[in-house]
């Protein structure tokens, strides 16, 4: 079975309680959460979920595609790892930052040379709808139903971490994404006569 993970930053709200928000993408059959706030850490694991991914640096804008943010990006990252020992954390995310005018080749040279001082980090698939990084709906580019299916078909065992913004209540967009995964296995392996899913 295909595990699942949800990044908090996109589904937490101020309003909401992070407890509970925890506890019941818990009971939807949710494995772990993805960078979560370090404090929440404790909260999680009495709960049961893993701590899946966390950032290796804190700034998305200025990322490894600027030689000059290498070395403060390599001192996180080396934090970040023994906080990711500490805590059985299997992936770290590191970000490639605002092109700023830089060339899409330039940006990609120059974090591949960022990457290659880093220690290799492990892998997780990562999704989010486009356009708009919303729910995985009929109004969305790619026709995740069958992505999930294929990835099933696959043999991958690895993560499928949901990363989008909800656009109603975050508790029924962590069910739907993740019935969708459960739909996606469930088809591949001959459990359903479902040829399709309707959004």
């Amino acid at each position: 079975m295909l595990k699942q993970s949800f990044t908090w930053w996109s589904f937490y709200a101020p309003k909401t309680d992070p407890e509970t928000l925890l506890r019941r993408a818990a009971e939807i059959g949710y494995d772990g959460v993805e960078m979560l706030d370090e404090k929440l850490f404790p909260i999680a694991r009495e709960i049961g979920l893993e701590i899946t991914t966390h950032r290796a640096h804190e700034s998305i804008e200025k990322g490894l595609n600027r030689r000059g943010h290498h070395d403060g990006i390599i001192q996180e990252t080396e934090a970040a790892l023994r906080l990711a020992e500490r805590w059985n954390i299997p992936n770290l995310i590191c970000f490639s930052g605002n092109r700023d005018g830089q060339s899409d080749d330039e940006s990609a040279e120059i974090t591949a040379e960022g990457l290659r001082r880093l220690a290799p980090l492990a892998q997780n698939a990562g999704v989010a709808g486009n356009p708009g990084r919303h729910e995985l709906s009929g109004a969305q580019e790619i026709n995740y139903p069958a992505v999930f299916q294929a990835v099933a078909e696959s043999g991958y065992s690895g993560g499928i971490g949901h990363e989008f913004i909800p656009t109603g209540d975050a508790e029924d967009s962590l069910r739907g994404a993740y019935g969708l995964v459960l739909e996606a296995e469930r088809r591949a392996q001959g459990f359903s006569n479902a040829t399709e899913v309707s959004w």
